[in-house]
């Protein structure tokens, strides 16, 4: 199976996938979607395209710092989709391309391992698996998450600096730190070399978004104004990863 078939096949089935809300103009409605994401989107959207930068958003939570919070993907390549397409459409294409860009760039990174038949159906199962589709009302989760493939090939192929730190940068803005970082080390523990010029890279492409999200973080209440106890106590304890091996396993059975 060629490079070529395989992505034509991984768009078309991203493509059946969504082709009922494409075509009847509706948006995903389920979970975080009404409750979070279309209200971010939207409000980002509408000051791009009124040529206004949004440092603020006055509508939430009594005001918000809005360029800092990396969710809002003002400066994330792919969503500027939304500045040129109706917002129903935008927001339904803007899921299907990281979809793609999920399927893609899986089979890019499994066919160093693998088959290119192998890796084809790896990365189908990588696209389609709960955890992906759950990821969907999530998006900022699916948007990062769809990067870390691909950046890994790319510390796994050699590619150059720029093309390493462009990746890198790309899963940042696309709105989970936390996903990104652990990309970042992930792509460290296979590509030594050149980290200081993809660090460099890296950093000024996402800087944008990543000094002011920095600032943000240092005031909030987890950066010192909170308790340790506090921040613990609804936290997972060691025991309870016993339910990732045995479902309904919780410490407070033993």
């Amino acid at each position: 199976m060629s490079r070529r078939v395989a992505f034509t096949f991984i768009v078309l089935l991203a493509l059946a996938m969504f082709a009922r809300p494409l075509m009847r103009g509706e948006v995903l409605t389920f979970r975080d979607h009404a409750d979070y994401f279309q209200p971010l989107r939207y409000f980002t959207a509408v000051e791009l395209r009124n040529f206004r930068l949004p440092f603020w958003n006055p509508y939430n939570a009594s005001g918000e710092p809005w360029l800092a919070n990396p969710q809002t993907a003002v400066f994330y390549p792919p969503f500027w989709i939304f500045l040129i397409v109706p917002f129903a459409q935008a927001y339904v294409i803007f899921l299907l391309l990281h979809l793609v860009l999920l399927g893609c760039g899986s089979f890019l990174l499994f066919s160093r391992f693998a088959s290119a038949r192998a890796a084809f159906i790896g990365a189908m199962t990588l696209m389609l698996c709960g955890p992906t589709l759950s990821m969907l009302d999530i998006s900022n989760n699916l948007t990062t998450f769809a990067w870390i493939p691909l950046v890994l090939w790319c510390g796994l192929s050699g590619a150059s600096s720029i093309a390493c730190g462009s990746a890198i940068a790309m899963s940042f803005l696309a709105g989970e730190p936390l996903f990104a970082a652990i990309g970042a080390v992930m792509f460290a523990l296979v590509r030594r070399r050149h980290l200081l010029d993809i660090s460099l890279t890296a950093f000024c492409l996402a800087g944008v978004t990543l000094v002011p999200f920095l600032a943000m973080i240092a005031g909030s209440d987890r950066a010192g104004a909170t308790a340790p106890e506090e921040i613990l106590r609804d936290s997972m304890s060691p025991l309870d990863w016993l339910r990732m091996v045995v479902p309904g396993t919780t410490a407070h059975e033993l």
